[in-house]
């Protein structure tokens, strides 16, 4: 089901368009997401234009050391501007504090989903502050293969999707969410979130990662029944 949904949302993103004038802002075992081979890097838009701040702004003379990838460049800038962590002093339970080990974990050949989903925000991100039709077309190239590279993932038969499956499906949402918010794709990931979450069983309340990506994907699922008037989870009504 959600591979089908899938692919209806990678047509639908060819013709969408990120929102530059939106003001949204949001304040083991080795069986892990398994994506398609990583496509070459020639085949993304150029990153010339992009404008990225210098590596260690607080040293007077930096280091003569090679600079990271410009892709992980700025998917650090989007960690540090979207990622919270919990804090007791604030009662803060923390937004996305789990993304960072995430993403760093999945830097492994053929499982791109999550890797793509974040570059894609943060592209987009980017393309928002300096105005520029280049970072939007790379975003939504990165979209476009993240939602590819996730159905393959769940379409893998008798497995339970992962923590790198459900955190790629939130960043999608969070994507379509703050970058195409008139779109029809907006909203689109409830339904496979939801049923996610349902699949992962109970095992996720017992382990502190799993039940920290449950409590962000269901209230991501929640928000989204209230915004558009959807009938709620099964689960919700215990």
């Amino acid at each position: 089901m959600f591979q089908h949904e899938t692919e209806k949302i990678v047509l639908r993103s060819q013709t969408a368009s990120i929102s530059a004038t939106s003001d949204s802002s949001p304040r083991s075992r080795r069986t892990r997401s398994r994506s398609v081979e990583r496509a070459s890097e020639s085949s993304f838009t150029s990153t010339g234009s992009l404008k990225l701040p210098p590596a260690f702004p607080w040293l007077k003379d930096p280091p003569q050391v090679k600079a990271p990838p410009e892709e992980d460049q700025a998917a650090n800038l989007f960690m540090d501007k979207y990622v919270l962590y919990p804090c007791n002093e604030s009662s803060s339970p923390g937004f996305l504090e789990h993304l960072p080990c995430l993403f760093k974990e999945v830097n492994i050949e053929g499982r791109y989903a999550l890797r793509w989903a974040v570059q894609a925000c943060a592209y987009a991100d980017l393309s928002r502050e300096q105005n520029s039709e280049d970072l939007v077309g790379k975003a939504l190239e990165y979209y476009g293969n993240a939602l590819r590279a996730l159905g393959y993932s769940l379409a893998e038969k008798l497995k339970t999707p992962d923590d790198y499956d459900l955190m790629t499906v939130v960043i999608l949402d969070i994507f379509e969410s703050l970058f195409m918010p008139d779109s029809l794709l907006s909203g689109s990931h409830t339904q496979g979130m939801a049923h996610i979450l349902r699949l992962r069983g109970h095992d996720q309340f017992y382990d502190p990662r799993k039940w920290g990506l449950f409590r962000l994907a269901h209230h991501r699922v929640q928000k989204q029944q209230l915004a558009k008037q959807m009938g709620t989870m099964p689960e919700s009504q215990d």
